[in-house]
Parts: C-alpha cells; sequence; structure tokens
C-alpha cells in the first residue's frame, strides 16, 4: 500500500497577525489626514466659486440699478419686515443668481423655504432649512460697525440712501464686498428664543441684523471663537485656516486668520483713505 505525502497549509501566527493589524492601522493614519484635507481643499473652492457667484450678482445688480442694494431693515417689528420693500440685499440680487422664478414668487412662505445651494458654505452644511425656513452663510460688509450709515458696502434700508462704485473711495479691489460670516459649531439654525441669534431667520428677510451683514471692528475668527450666549458680528467661517472673501471689483481672496486687525478693519472701510492691498 503506497503511503501518500500529506500536505500542511502554514496559515498566521497570532504575532504576525498583529503586526499585519498595526501596519494597516499606521498606513490609515497616514492617509486619512491627507484625504480628509483634499476634500476640503475641494470644498473651500466651492466656497470660493459661491462667493464668486454672490460677488458678481451684486454687480450685475449694480450695473441694472447703478447702485448697490441696501442691506434690509425691521419693519414694522423685529426682526423682519412686513414688506418686501425692506427684505435684505440677497433677497434683491436674486434675479441675478439666476433665481428670478423665486424672486417674483407671490407666497412669502415658499421664498422662505426654498434653499439656494449657492448661499451654502459646503465645509459647514449642505443647502438645508429649519422648519422649513432657509438660511445663508454669506454676508455682507456693513463697513467697520453696525451703524445704519456705515462706511461699508451695505447700509441700512429705511434710513440709508443707497451708494454707488463712486463712493469707494479705496478702490473696488481694496474692499471686501460679501464674505462668509462666523456661527456657532453647535447651534446651526439657532434655538427659538435663545441666543446666539445670527442664524435663525430667513436670508430674505431678516431686518438689519448680523444674519445678513458683519463689520470688520474685530478681524474674522472661526466657528471655534463663536460665543455660546450672544450673536457674533464677526466674519469667519469653518473652514481650518481662513474664510473666502470677495472684493468689490470682484476678485476672490482667502483671508487667513492671522490677518491684522488694522488690515482688515481698511479692507472693511470703503472711504478710511489707508493704503490696504491683498
Amino acid at each position: 500500500m503506497k503511503e501518500t505525502d500529506s500536505i500542511f497549509r502554514r496559515g498566521f501566527t497570532l504575532v504576525e497577525l498583529l503586526v499585519v493589524m498595526a501596519v494597516i492601522g499606521i498606513l490609515v493614519a497616514l492617509l486619512l489626514p491627507a484625504v480628509q484635507a483634499a476634500r476640503e481643499a475641494s470644498r473651500r473652492i466651492q466656497c470660493a466659486n459661491n462667493v464668486k457667484q454672490i460677488g458678481l450678482a451684486v454687480q450685475l445688480y449694480h450695473d441694472s440699478k447703478r447702485q448697490f442694494p441696501l442691506g434690509g431693515a425691521n419693519y414694522v417689528n423685529c426682526c423682519n419686515s412686513s414688506t418686501r420693500d425692506f427684505w435684505t440685499w440677497q433677497y434683491y440680487v436674486l434675479p441675478y443668481m439666476e433665481q428670478e422664478n423665486l424672486f417674483v414668487h407671490p407666497s412669502n412662505a415658499v421664498i422662505y423655504a426654498t434653499p439656494v445651494a449657492t448661499l451654502y458654505c459646503p465645509t459647514r452644511r449642505p443647502p438645508t432649512t429649519y422648519n422649513n425656513v432657509n438660511r445663508t452663510d454669506y454676508v455682507g460688509n456693513a463697513g467697520t460697525n453696525a451703524s445704519a450709515n456705515g462706511n461699508g458696502i451695505f447700509l441700512k434700508s429705511r434710513v440709508s440712501d443707497p451708494i454707488g462704485l463712486r463712493a469707494v473711495i479705496d478702490g473696488t479691489a481694496n474692499t471686501i464686498l460679501v464674505g462668509e460670516k462666523q456661527l456657532h459649531m453647535n447651534k446651526l439654525g439657532g434655538t427659538p428664543g435663545f441666543a446666539p441669534y445670527d442664524d435663525n431667520e430667513p436670508f430674505v428677510n431678516i431686518g438689519w441684523e448680523s444674519d445678513i451683514v458683519r463689520h470688520g471692528s474685530s478681524p474674522p475668527q472661526h466657528d471655534r471663537g463663536h460665543s455660546d450666549t450672544a450673536s457674533s458680528w464677526r466674519f469667519g467661517s469653518r473652514h481650518p485656516s481662513g474664510l473666502n472673501m470677495v472684493m468689490v471689483d470682484g476678485s476672490v481672496h482667502f483671508l487667513p486668520w492671522e490677518i491684522e486687525r488694522q488690515v482688515f478693519r481698511n479692507l472693511c472701510n470703503r472711504h478710511d483713505g489707508n493704503a490696504t492691498s491683498l
């Protein structure tokens, strides 16, 4: 009787298996930040495109009206307007963002409940509504304070006269038009009756509020720095290293968090006479 040879297959030992798992873990740890960085770079580019489109819409409005849109106003009560005459600047540029149908829609409720994708930064959130009310992640430059007749581009409706390009004495390339706004990390959409109140109204009808305009009295700041108990008037974003801004001339810049306070103030002031460039 012929004896057949037995075939033995050797498996992994426990030590070898642990080594392989450790190597895979190290590779994942090395690759994950790179993947996340690539995704954020893509989102930042999309955000920059958003502010570019918003800036273009404001420019087209100016070309048509020979003036910039007013910011909005409370009428008769806080924090909205009972008439569309005093709705926000973002409402008035909708026709120049291919949103004419939304602009002329007879129902306020429909306008409130319709998110406009261009107004949402993809790093922070997708286009969404809160209790059937839309929001925006971008704000107009009100200058260096929240005064109704400020030194920025967007002034308060009802009490201010609109300005045009001639009022931008410091130059259109040196003056901020629109940028991203700082919001609380964990309170997007706002909570009725509780602060902060800078993300709790529809973008088309807010009044003269920090939901729709910000100023440069303080430098921009990441969302992590937002107060738990007060609204913010700062520009800001959720990008790790800075925020996107579009200037009056339509150029888009990514400003780092380290920008000097006075430089940023100068960029928000349309006629201070200080030489500032990016």
